[in-house]
C-alpha cells in the first residue's frame, strides 16, 4: 500500500527461533494503524513469493515528528535550520529494528518511530506487539506502547529490543538547541 510507511522486517533475537514454517514477518505504521505481513518466500521459484497482510492493529495516533520528516533537530550554536539535523521520520515508518523473540509461550516483536510527542518536540513512539497461536491460526495484538519523550529535549531515531525476560530497553538520538549536544541514550 503506497499510503503506508516503509515495511520493517523481523529480525531475530535470543536463541528459540519462530516455530517451523512460520513466514517471514513484516511491519508498516499509518495514521493508527499498525499493519502486519507475512512473507513466504520461495526461493526455486521467485515469481511465486507471496507478502499477505496478517493484521492491522489499532494504536495510539500520532504524527510523523517535524511534520513528517526533514531536517528540524536543532543542536547548540546552530541558529540555521538548514544546519538542523534530519530527524529521519518520512511518511512514519518505523525505525531501526523489529526484534523478535520467541518467548515459548507468545512471540514479540518490539519496534519504535519517531512521532512528534508534543508541538514542535520529537520523541520516540515504542510498541510491543505479540503473536500468539490457537488451533494454527496467529493473532497479533499491541501488547504495550508508548512515547518517551520526559521532557523538551529532542529524542528520535530509536531501537528497541527486549532480553529473554522481556524487559525492554530503548536507545535513542538526543540534542536540543541549548545545553544538549546531539548525542545517543538510552532508557
Amino acid at each position: 500500500d503506497p499510503n503506508e510507511g516503509g515495511h520493517m522486517p523481523a529480525d531475530l533475537d535470543g536463541f528459540a527461533p519462530p516455530p517451523t514454517g512460520a513466514p517471514g514477518i513484516f511491519v508498516s505504521v499509518h495514521g493508527a494503524s499498525m499493519y502486519v505481513y507475512r512473507m513466504k518466500v520461495d526461493f526455486a521459484t521467485p515469481a511465486n513469493t507471496t507478502r499477505t497482510r496478517q493484521a492491522s492493529i489499532p494504536i495510539a495516533p500520532a504524527t510523523g515528528a517535524c511534520n513528517g520528516g526533514g531536517d528540524c533537530i536543532p543542536q547548540p550554536g546552530i541558529t540555521n535550520p538548514a544546519q538542523y539535523l534530519d530527524v529521519l521520520s518520512y511518511r512514519q515508518r518505523p525505525t531501526h529494528r523489529l526484534a523478535y523473540r520467541n518467548f515459548g509461550k507468545y512471540e514479540a516483536m518490539a519496534t519504535n518511530q519517531s512521532v512528534e510527542a508534543r508541538p514542535g518536540i520529537a520523541g520516540v513512539r515504542w510498541y510491543e506487539i505479540r503473536r500468539t497461536e490457537v488451533k494454527k491460526q496467529f493473532t497479533y495484538s499491541v501488547r504495550q506502547q508508548g512515547t518517551y519523550s520526559p521532557d523538551n529535549v529532542h529524542r528520535w531515531m530509536g531501537s528497541v529490543a527486549q532480553d529473554w525476560q522481556g524487559n525492554t530497553a530503548l536507545g535513542y538520538s538526543v540534542s536540543y538547541s541549548t545545553g544538549v549536544s546531539p548525542g545517543i541514550l538510552y532508557t
